[in-house]
């Protein structure tokens, strides 16, 4: 009796295991036909009849991939790996999932462990990359999808993210090549067409541009960010209306797109449409990569209703510019409530703590942690700074005229201002001349430096470097070839409060359109921006004033990547200047 029931134990076990077996395979077959719904309900049985089986916990988290569930494929990725350590296609497609769920310091924990267990695997290669793209180490990045390339040299999805990671570090020759090899490699791929488009808009090719987004549109219809790159190609010409209707396309498609709906954002706001604009701004929050800044806190979240008796958190987020930008909002805060935290970028922090003493002022980079807050006394509500418009600037008529809001250290303009004396009579003139990143149209913003030989060469004039990013070999071969210098002095530049003091001191900044405009406005100093056909937001879209800042005069294009008229109009105008 004891016998037969043994066999009968044994035989069970085997047909389970065979059952589970047949479900893993039939589900697998669903996953390779593109039925992943249907796959992932076989797999999920035979999990119950197999609990232990790895591949079976795999396969099951391909498909919540698939199914666009990264949290649920984050756990079946896991449980595989419960049951295999050794497995490293899991640990590679944990990396994957974790990287649509926003967390790329565990997407490179897991990627490493894959590559521990397979050193030469291509995708555990791009992977890793993606992972510390994701962390802004876009250099380290570079190098990963570069070693993929060393192993197999025609790997598409390395050469077109090297492409993007190049785009960003500025390397617009190797990204073009890798775009170019890619596309000879697979003619047919969405990513590396789509990636085509930016680099053609990095390098002042919107046509060119259009084209790549209409190639990727033809590969893959409907696809949202064909159409919001179709949209920025007119946006950035100054096509507001088409651009608008190809951003209305994206968000059809898909109406999460984060993108589409912040450059819809941009135009209403360029138009003054405020009461659009600002609730469409607030999309910025809701991006995999920048959401977890934005819940930092957890504190309410202020709605706009009466600051009476409470102490508000206002924190930094975006970049330097803007913090500064949406600083003129403080002064309405500080009036209104019992008091302000404000947590800002570290170059800022002197500065505000100058410009708003009744503040309390924590700073250090977004990223960091921030165990601080507990130290810092009750706080009934919070807001990131770029949120205060929305309850702040709901009209053109509630921008207040303002001779400046921040002030430099008066010790610091003194010293700068006795440095200038010595150049000299005549105007002692900043000048930025490139800015931006290509994800904020660094192409179409920026001019090259012998561009501003008619501006430079005029008599009775000193100019000073303020330009933030390296720029010693166009500043020497102005010199060596034109005879024309700068003045450098590198302190003013590694120095935040440095700089402040310096443009506070000069007689005028002259820039395109970047973070030192916001610095000169806010500071209340005289400041000309060249600027492109279409600009950022804050900078309006006619007319000379900037609604913001209103000692900041603005030189517009009237056609795109057209400079010379602009160049010549600031010519003409600056020997007319009274400092």
């Amino acid at each position: 009796m004891l016998s037969w029931l043994r066999k009968f134990s044994r035989a069970s076990r085997a047909s389970a295991g065979e059952r589970a077996q047949a479900l893993y395979l039939q589900g697998e077959s669903a996953n390779r036909a593109g039925r992943h719904r249907e796959a992932a309900q076989l797999l999920i049985a035979a999990i119950e009849a197999g609990p232990g089986v790895a591949e079976f916990h795999y396969e099951l988290g391909r498909s919540m991939q698939a199914l666009g569930e990264p949290a649920r494929a984050v756990t079946c990725f896991r449980n595989a790996i419960a049951a295999d350590p050794a497995h490293a296609d899991a640990h590679i497609d944990l990396a994957s999932a974790l990287l649509a769920l926003g967390d790329p310091a565990a997407a490179e924990r897991s990627v490493r462990s894959a590559l521990s267990i397979a050193p030469r695997s291509v995708p555990a290669r791009i992977n890793l990359g993606a992972a510390l793209e994701g962390q802004g180490k876009f250099a380290d990045a570079a190098d990963c999808y570069r070693g993929a390339l060393g192993i197999e040299s025609a790997s598409v999805p390395a050469l077109a993210n090297l492409a993007a990671v190049c785009l960003r570090l500025g390397a617009i020759a190797e990204a073009q090549r890798s775009i170019e090899r890619a596309l000879q490699l697979a003619p047919d791929s969405f990513d590396a067409h789509l990636r085509q488009g930016s680099i053609h808009l990095e390098r002042k090719l919107p046509g060119l541009a259009a084209q790549s987004y209409r190639e990727a549109l033809r590969l893959r219809p409907g696809s949202a960010s064909a159409y919001a790159g179709l949209g920025y190609a007119e946006d950035i010409q100054g096509g507001l209306d088409s651009a608008m209707a190809f951003y209305q396309q994206a968000l059809d498609a898909d109406p999460q797109h984060v993108q589409a709906h912040l450059n819809r954002a941009a135009i209403w706001l360029a138009r003054e449409d405020y009461a659009h604009g600002w609730e469409e701004y607030e999309w910025r929050q809701r991006s995999p990569e920048h959401a977890p800044l934005y819940e930092r806190f957890s504190h309410a979240r202020w709605d706009g209703s009466s600051l009476a008796g409470r102490r508000i958190l206002v924190y930094a987020e975006q970049g330097l510019g803007d913090e500064i930008l949406f600083a003129s909002c403080l002064p309405v805060v500080l009036a209104q409530a019992a008091h302000c935290v404000i947590y800002c970028e570290t170059g800022l922090a002197g500065l505000l703590r100058r410009s708003f003493p009744q503040a309390t002022v924590h700073d250090g980079r977004q990223t960091d942690a921030v165990e601080w807050i507990e130290g810092a006394g009750p706080i009934d509500v919070r807001l990131p700074i770029g949120s205060l418009p929305l309850y702040l600037r709901r009209s053109p008529q509630a921008f207040p005229r303002h001779d400046g809001y921040l002030r430099a250290a008066p010790e610091r303009v003194a010293a700068w201002q006795a440095r200038l004396r010595q150049l000299g009579p005549g105007l002692k003139i900043g000048l930025s001349w490139r800015g931006g990143v290509p994800q904020t149209g660094r192409g179409s913003r920026s001019i090259p430096l012998a561009d501003l030989l008619p501006v430079l060469r005029l008599s009775g004039a000193s100019f000073v470097n303020l330009q933030y990013s390296p720029c010693g070999e166009e500043l020497a071969e102005l010199r060596d070839r034109h005879g024309v210098a700068i003045h450098h002095w590198q302190e003013a530049i590694d120095d935040y409060e440095e700089t402040a003091a310096l443009v506070a001191a000069l007689d005028l900044t002259l820039s395109v359109c970047t973070a030192l405009v916001d610095l000169g406005g806010a500071l209340g100093r005289p400041v000309w921006v060249m600027a492109p056909v279409r600009t950022d937001f804050r900078y309006g879209l006619t007319g000379e004033a900037m609604r913001w800042d209103p000692s900041v005069r603005m030189f517009r294009q009237a056609r795109y990547g057209d400079w010379a008229p602009v160049i010549e109009a600031v010519a003409t105008a600056l020997p007319q200047f009274q400092a």
